[in-house]
């Protein structure tokens, strides 16, 4: 039921396409299905290396997308969020975790192409893209198959983190920042390894 692409380093299920978790059910029916894809990815900077070796026009373009944030070295693009949400938030009083869980059940990946899912190049998928399995679908696995899937998704978590905090501390002590040095920092990502 989940295949490990080993090439890309991520975890794959064909369960994706029929989403079954009442976690990620839309509240209207205006919505698509999209299942998890309904969060506003962060790209750090292993993901921003690839784009900047493979793809540039992609890493310049999302400086200038409209819809991205940029911190000093990790740009979260917001994701679509349903008009419907901002009339209901009005009329609940929600702790900020509800707030924010009420507001993803809104929300679509801009990423997210309906019928197609998720239209990132696989090497720019975030650890979060390529790691995350939900509950419906781990729980149908045997506990060995649980098992191997903790340690894909620790493996990709502590690659992408090794990766992130060794050209940070480099970005770091050159005083770069993404918001202030994309340029430079392009020029870092495309001369470093991403293997």
């Amino acid at each position: 039921m989940i295949n490990f692409d080993k090439k890309n380093r991520q975890l794959l299920t064909d369960a994706c396409f029929s989403c079954s978790d009442p976690h990620f059910r839309r509240p209207i029916a205006d919505l698509p299905q999209v299942g998890c894809c309904s969060y506003s990815p962060v790209f750090t900077l292993v993901e921003l290396a690839k784009m900047a070796q493979s793809n540039p026009a992609f890493y310049f373009n999302l400086l200038k997308d409209e819809h991205a944030v940029i911190f000093d070295y990790t740009i979260c693009v917001h994701a679509f969020v349903h008009p419907a949400f901002f009339e209901v938030s009005k009329h609940t009083s929600l702790s900020s975790l509800e707030f924010d869980d009420l507001k993803t059940s809104y929300s679509v990946c801009r990423y997210f192409e309906d019928g197609k899912g998720c239209t990132l190049p696989s090497s720019f998928k975030n650890a979060v893209c390529r790691s995350f399995i939900c509950t419906t679908v781990e729980e149908s696995l045997t506990t060995s198959e649980q098992e191997e899937l903790a340690s894909h998704v620790k493996d990709i978590h502590v690659e992408s983190w090794l990766f992130n905090k060794k050209h940070q501390t480099v970005l770091t002590a050159k005083g770069y920042t993404l918001k202030d040095h994309s340029q430079e920092i392009f020029t870092y990502l495309t001369s470093i390894s991403t293997n």
